[in-house]
């Protein structure tokens, strides 16, 4: 029973954040043609999710701030956390909100190819 209750809540969390995500898309990206999605995507304690990123050698590469409204200025609302393991061969994508304990891992992903390009020095990444 515990368990069902748990991803219950779980479950409200993360439509609770998709529709933070579809207000401030279609407010800000309304004149595109996109439309929402339901990613897949697993939720835990920001410890937990720390944990497993130490586990498997990830890294945070960088944050960032989702705001109100996918405005500039909007208030902050949720934190993206980018992340990559030592060899910088796979990421993974983090978003926590503040004062709320839990986090999701959006994603991980395998292969990366890295765009030489813009990675040399004095481009400003």
């Amino acid at each position: 029973m515990k368990k069902i209750v748990y991803t219950f809540i779980i479950t409200l969390w993360v439509l609770a954040i998709a529709s933070i995500f579809r207000a401030s898309a279609n407010e800000n990206l309304g004149t595109y043609d996109f439309h929402v999605e339901m990613l897949p995507g697993v939720c835990g304690t920001q410890k937990e999710v720390e944990r497993f990123a130490e586990d498997n050698n990830y890294i945070p590469l960088n944050y960032s701030l989702g705001r109100e409204g996918s405005k500039a200025d909007g208030e902050p609302v949720f934190i993206v956390t980018y992340w990559v393991n030592e060899d910088v061969t796979q990421t993974m994508a983090t978003v926590q909100v503040p004062n709320d304990g839990s986090a999701c891992i959006l994603y991980i992903s395998f292969d990366v190819i890295h765009n030489e390009n813009e990675l040399r020095p004095g481009k400003g990444i």
